[in-house]
């Protein structure tokens, strides 16, 4: 499922999983989402990333040794659609649970601008099901750069990472988390609202191959 050239200017063909990692109780949580026709390959996927994890760097920047990763448990789960929409209050709060990256001006500064590229994202995961959005992306970026955005807690994460495909080389990267407030008019926000759920289920901004642009999405009455 590497990354296909472009069909449409400024439409890929994103990647269809994201990853996520949560602490447990001591232990590491690690989700692999698999999205549209890539379902059908669930298990030879868990197997791949099950494989892949015991093959993280184990020493980080300060050298210091870690343990080595072992694999406790691995469950497996299919769900049909997407969690239902709650009814929108006076504003929508987005957790960055991972990293938000942008391309552009970036996040901290123009959040807004990062959303719009969302539409084209679902466009290109729907390609992978031989389908397309039925969606006016103009009249959806008008309505987020409407809104007012505001960040009530930013924090600058930078590392590295590193690419086999570039002989071990390593790349730098950067992106920003925290809690973004975005205030609208009620049926500005209604419309709004799908966009925002299904950026919780499939990460917003660049890099989410990689596990950034995770977010949890929550609204204020």
């Amino acid at each position: 499922w590497r990354r296909r050239r472009r069909l449409t200017p400024g439409t890929d063909f994103p990647s269809p999983w994201v990853i996520g990692c949560d602490a447990r109780r001591g232990d590491l949580e690690v989700h692999l989402t698999l999205f549209c026709m890539a379902v059908d390959w669930l298990p030879a996927a868990a197997e791949a990333f099950s494989a892949s994890l015991r093959r993280v760097d184990r020493f980080g920047e300060d050298r210091l040794f870690a343990p080595e990763a072992v694999v406790l448990d691995r469950r497996m789960r299919v769900d049909v659609g997407f969690p239902p929409l709650d009814p929108p209050g006076q504003d929508v709060v987005l957790d960055m649970l991972s990293p938000l990256v942008s391309s552009g001006d970036g996040a901290a500064l123009d959040p807004a601008a990062v959303f719009t590229t969302l539409g084209r994202r679902l466009e290109g995961l729907a390609r992978w099901q031989e389908a397309s959005l039925d969606c006016d992306f103009r009249s959806v970026a008008a309505d987020l750069f409407a809104a007012h955005w505001r960040w009530t807690r930013l924090d600058e994460v930078v590392w590295r990472r590193g690419s086999r495909r570039q002989g071990g080389r390593e790349i730098p990267m950067a992106g920003v988390v925290g809690r973004l407030v975005v205030e609208a008019e009620a049926e500005r926000l209604a419309r709004l609202a799908p966009l925002f759920r299904l950026g919780e289920a499939v990460h917003v901004g660049a890099d989410d191959a990689f596990g950034c642009g995770r977010c949890r999405v929550g609204f204020i009455d």
